[in-house]
């Protein structure tokens, strides 16, 4: 009996200690971001993606930061390399969490990226993707219960709101 409560209290310990150590690599991840050391926090979260296989968060922040990143860049080669990146680790967050509407806005900001790059080259390919991935085809608003965020309606358009949810 005493091994057992003793195995039990291990477990349950090595549990906590990994959640925390992951809280702790992101939180140091979020630090370097703050000290404007991108490819530094980049580094970070993909030692976390790999360590936390089930979570999709540091895939997501990856993919974050390489579309952030993406904005200044002028050479297309350079731009590929990032938005490549950043797409592949927002596929694999969201083959992780389906349906998830920050994962759907992040889509549409890496095709904004590309239209912003070079709406003539890109135009064409990524705005209806870009457009579809924003409003998700305005056939259903799928709202997660447990997301804490606020929906604001402009005061003019709250009766057609109101409509548009009947």
């Amino acid at each position: 009996m005493k091994h057992l409560i003793t195995s039990v209290l291990f477990i349950a310990f090595g549990m906590l200690s990994a959640q925390s150590n992951f809280k702790k690599g992101m939180d140091k991840a979020f630090e370097l971001l703050q000290s404007d050391k991108p490819d530094e926090a980049i580094n970070l979260f993909e030692r976390i993606a790999n360590a936390e296989k089930d979570n999709w968060l540091p895939h997501y922040y990856i993919a974050q930061i390489n579309s952030m990143k993406s904005w200044n860049v002028k050479e297309e080669t350079q731009l590929k390399a990032q938005l490549d990146k950043a797409q592949e680790h927002l596929n694999t967050a969201m083959a992780l969490s389906k349906n998830n509407p920050e994962l759907m806005v992040m889509q549409g900001q890496i095709y904004t990226n590309w239209i912003a790059f070079d709406g003539r080259t890109y135009g064409m390919k990524y705005s209806v993707k870009d457009m579809v991935s924003y409003t998700n085809s305005r056939l259903q608003i799928k709202l997660n219960t447990f997301n804490e965020q606020d929906i604001i309606v402009a005061r003019e358009r709250v009766k057609d709101f109101k409509n548009w949810l009947e």
